[in-house]
């Protein structure tokens, strides 16, 4: 196992030089915590992939100003953020660095170099070119799904290997988003129509997912009749009988039973999204 140095608060913020170190640093220890908390160890390689892949491309890039202060604050807001064990977010530690705002089809490193257009968006592409990518409405052909904030727009490319041939994205204010096709040509749908077989019963909230759709359905509640899968993630069918799922030491049969998803020598065990992206398990599960 890889030993990790703490960090620590300066008033006069991280150096550039440093930051991927304390990052690491942050990171890891917290999410080895998270790995202690659900009895499994923490994937140290994973873990350094993740920070670098997020990360080392704006603390290489030149073209980028960069605030110390501002990675100080990241660091210690991402130590609070992870601590919860649910999410690993590294948007405030991309305030840290300012981009030249160069203009659509000027050469870049990342998109982080480029101006942001109207919609709060800007791509650097696999050709290294900045571009603008324009709103898109249902129908449209589409690269891009957006999930707007107000700081601006998340979004993912549907184009991971080549640049999209449209230079256009969907957006959540918009309640569309972008649909591959299965001829590979995607185009914005209603949020509506998204298929939640990617990420499950996590894409319904207060539902679930039905796998032959790919659309989220009302869940059947406790009590309720069921089949498979139609009790969401609140809940585990048995017997045709939708139950309630069961808390840290509850008792358990299998790990659908348990709302950590996770049964160990017949107890419900500790489980989190950071445990599940970070840590291993030698531990056999029921």
């Amino acid at each position: 196992m890889v030993a990790l140095a703490g960090c620590h608060s300066t008033p006069d913020g991280v150096p550039r030089e440093r930051l991927l170190d304390q990052l690491l640093s942050t990171v890891c220890t917290a999410a080895s915590n998270c790995c202690n908390a659900a009895a499994l160890e923490i994937d140290n390689q994973r873990c350094h992939d993740d920070v670098v892949t997020k990360m080392g491309l704006p603390i290489q890039d030149p073209q980028l100003e960069y605030d110390a202060v501002e990675a100080q604050s990241c660091l210690d807001s991402m130590t609070a953020s992870i601590e919860s064990c649910q999410v690993i977010d590294y948007s405030p530690c991309l305030a840290a660095f300012h981009g030249p705002n160069l203009p659509p089809g000027a050469p870049c490193s990342s998109s982080l170099d480029c101006a942001k257009g109207p919609w709060g968006q800007a791509v650097c592409t696999r050709s290294q070119v900045c571009v603008q990518p324009q709103r898109g409405a249902v129908g449209q052909p589409c690269a891009y799904s957006c999930t707007d904030g107000p700081n601006g727009a998340e979004c993912l490319s549907l184009f991971t290997q080549t640049d999209p041939p449209e230079q256009i994205a969907c957006h959540s204010w918009d309640q569309v988003t972008c649909v591959s096709a299965g001829d590979g040509s995607p185009t914005c749908q209603p949020l509506a129509a998204q298929d939640c077989r990617p990420k499950g019963d996590d894409a319904c909230p207060g539902g679930y997912c039905d796998v032959t759709t790919g659309q989220c359905r009302p869940a059947s509640p406790a009590g309720g009749p069921c089949t498979s899968s139609e009790c969401g993630s609140a809940g585990y069918c048995t017997q045709g009988v939708c139950q309630p799922t069961k808390p840290v030491n509850g008792l358990c049969v299998d790990s659908v039973e348990c709302q950590s998803k996770r049964c160990i020598q017949g107890l419900c065990a500790a489980f989190s999204k950071v445990a599940a992206e970070m840590c291993f398990d030698r531990t056999p599960q029921n």
